[in-house]
């Protein structure tokens, strides 16, 4: 790795280990944006509302997992563009407390990232159908590592009338890596058509909205489509019926909150829109094979 570069991503490390001195994975003011932190050993599972995501691994030790058959294995200092719909699994070794493993989620917004995409003046990305789950690994460029920690710097002051200062600081990371080595694989992504678009348009619908009451007939009628289109549309794309895709998302912000906000297992539950807690706890064993409070005190680890 070129020492600026090891330089510029200490410093940002440096920054987020001061701030999130535990374990964790922490919301920003940016939605769907995180900042991880693991000082220990462990198995990390999460379930991305924002389907298309920027993980840059900022420093740390071996990192390896697997997005549904596809394996991932990342480095200090590289970055992984997922598009997924389904869950991620990661495996962290070789870390410690003084080692720690450092983690930048960054959501790619479509309406953002679009709006820069045709501010470049780029040719049109060939028409493809949308992949439901793709990834691509690159070696973080000094441009993508520079933008990114202004956009570090802007989740810090935004709620004090910085807001326009955080949009721009997403464009200016957007636009990064539209310049770099990952630029044709996100607008190959962006080009999905029809009804893969209003597919699209429901789950960032979902993405707000998972802990209320879901009408799924209504999600199809907004989609303009019949429930039984819909419903063939849905699982292309999520591999899950909307019902079964609702649950997960609910049950992955459950367990956040119970590893890093420290909730109980019924708190957890009523606060992603689960009525029962026991009905929470059931579903959660089955999707994580642990209670809350095994997960929360590592005893399946």
């Amino acid at each position: 790795m070129q020492s600026d570069i090891k330089a510029l991503l200490d410093a940002m490390s440096l920054r987020i280990m001061r701030k999130y001195p535990s374990t964790g994975i922490y919301r920003t003011v940016l939605q769907n944006c995180f900042v991880s932190r693991f000082n220990y050993e462990r198995t990390v599972v999460r379930q991305y509302s924002n389907p298309l995501q920027a993980i840059l691994m900022l420093r740390g030790g071996l990192t390896e997992g697997a997005l549904a058959s596809c394996s991932l294995n990342l480095q200090p200092g590289q970055m992984a563009i997922v598009n997924t719909y389904t869950s991620l699994q990661l495996n962290i070794h070789e870390l410690s407390p003084q080692q720690p493993v450092v983690f930048l989620n960054v959501p790619i917004l479509r309406h953002l990232i679009s709006e820069v995409i045709a501010r470049m003046d780029l040719p049109a990305p060939d028409q493809v159908q949308i992949k439901p789950i793709s990834m691509q690994i690159s070696v973080l460029a000094k441009d993508e590592i520079l933008t990114a920690n202004n956009l570090l710097y802007h989740l810090g002051r935004a709620g004090s009338g910085d807001d326009y200062g955080l949009e721009l600081a997403l464009k200016s990371f957007y636009f990064a890596l539209l310049c770099g080595s990952n630029g044709d694989f996100l607008r190959s992504i962006l080009a999905a058509r029809g009804h893969d678009q209003a597919v699209l348009n429901v789950l960032r619908y979902l993405s707000e909205h998972y802990t209320e009451d879901i009408d799924v007939n209504k999600l199809a009628s907004d989609a303009c489509m019949s429930k039984t289109t819909f419903y063939k549309y849905f699982r292309d794309i999520t591999n899950q019926s909307p019902l079964n895709f609702i649950k997960t998302l609910r049950l992955y912000e459950g367990r956040r909150l119970i590893l890093t906000e420290r909730y109980s297992a019924s708190r957890a539950a009523y606060a992603v829109g689960y009525e029962s807690s026991q009905h929470f706890s059931r579903d959660y064993r089955r999707l994580f094979h642990c209670s809350p409070m095994e997960d929360k005190f590592g005893k399946h680890l």
